[in-house]
């Protein structure tokens, strides 16, 4: 699971286990979600998948260049 500390503490105890659940939750909704779209992908037109990963690629430059600026 992908989650920073910031995201994850500062609960009190009896609030932590319910957080960490519903991310969890979420993380497999999107496994659900992507997944089965990835094979069909992958399976009937592969090049969407590179064309895919350099949009994702290039929004994160896009992210982190607007962070330093």
């Amino acid at each position: 699971m992908a989650v920073n500390a910031e995201k994850a503490s500062g609960f009190i105890s009896d609030r932590e286990l319910p957080v960490l659940w519903a991310i969890s939750k979420g993380s497999l909704l999107n496994k659900i979600i992507i997944l089965p779209i990835t094979f069909l992908l992958s399976a009937f037109y592969p090049p969407a998948i590179i064309v895919i990963l350099v949009i994702g690629g290039l929004y994160l430059a896009y992210e982190g260049a607007e962070k330093n600026l």
